[in-house]
């Protein structure tokens, strides 16, 4: 039974003495919190557009690729992989992210034919707000990202 945690702390599984981050445990709001700034931001977000949208999709590709040494080592280090496979994981989530930051140029909509004769249906699809994403700790930089980018490239915002 857990009690009264006020502190978290990540070790490397293959060498316990290896702390890799000790921080404050967060309070009982603090997802609540979280998910009320993204509700909040989520209509910026939006109105940004599908080109500054790209854009900072684009960046975080980016930035993942720039640090890739440092990511995959800290992957062996926290969730116990081997660096090949760790290396290969960023490598992923550097094209999932590419991938996704052309999504905002998508059609957001469709038109059919009515069953019933002469007309147009219409739809679009539009954001929903704020994406909450649990994932497992295996892939820890890989499946948020297929979870995160998508949800951010049409214009939600996302609580991990």
């Amino acid at each position: 039974m857990i009690t009264d945690v006020t502190t978290l702390v990540s070790r490397n599984p293959a060498d316990p003495a290896d702390v890799l981050v000790s921080l404050p445990a967060p309070g009982a709001f603090a997802a609540a919190d979280a998910v009320e700034r993204a509700r909040a931001a989520q209509p910026g977000w939006l109105r940004a557009g599908a080109a500054a949208r790209s854009a900072a999709l684009g960046a975080v590709a980016s930035a993942l690729e720039a640090a890739s040494d440092e990511l995959a080592a800290l992957a062996v280090r926290e969730v116990g992989k081997p660096l090949t496979e760790a290396r290969a994981e960023i490598a992923r989530t550097v094209a999932i992210w590419r991938y996704y930051a052309q999504a905002p140029f998508e059609p957001t909509g469709s038109v059919h034919e009515t069953a019933a004769g002469p007309g147009l249906l219409l739809d679009r699809r539009r954001p929903h707000g704020v994406a909450g994403l649990v994932t497992p700790w295996n892939f820890p930089f890989a499946i948020p990202s297929w979870k995160a980018a998508p949800a951010l490239a049409v214009g939600n915002t996302v609580v991990l």
